[in-house]
C-alpha cells in the first residue's frame, strides 16, 4: 500500500456506547419515544433546579449548566511547585 493511502478513508464507523443504548432503550420503553423521554427528564431537572425546598437543587442547576454551556475545561497540571504535565510522543519508522 502506498504511503499515506488507506483502504478505509472514513475511519472506523461510530458505534453507540452501551450506556447510551441502554438509556435510549429505557426511555423508549417508558415513554414510547426517546425524544419524549428526554423532554420529561429536562422538565424534571428544571423543576428540581427551581424548587428551593429540594435538596437536589444545586445538582440540577449544575447539570443544566453543563448541558447548556459545556463543562469547564480542566488543566492537567503537576504539583504546586511543578510545571504543567507535558506529553512527548516520538514516532520512529
Amino acid at each position: 500500500m502506498p504511503k499515506g493511502h488507506t483502504n478505509n478513508p472514513n475511519g472506523r464507523p461510530k458505534q453507540k456506547k452501551a450506556m447510551q443504548l441502554g438509556l435510549r432503550s429505557a426511555l423508549n420503553d417508558k415513554y414510547g419515544k426517546f425524544d419524549k423521554g428526554m423532554y420529561k427528564i429536562a422538565e424534571e431537572l428544571v423543576e428540581l433546579a427551581t424548587n428551593r425546598e429540594s435538596s437536589y437543587q444545586l445538582a440540577a442547576i449544575k447539570e443544566i449548566s453543563d448541558r447548556l454551556d459545556g463543562k469547564p475545561a480542566q488543566a492537567i497540571i503537576g504539583d504546586d511547585n511543578e510545571s504543567p504535565v507535558s506529553i512527548k510522543i516520538t514516532w520512529e519508522e
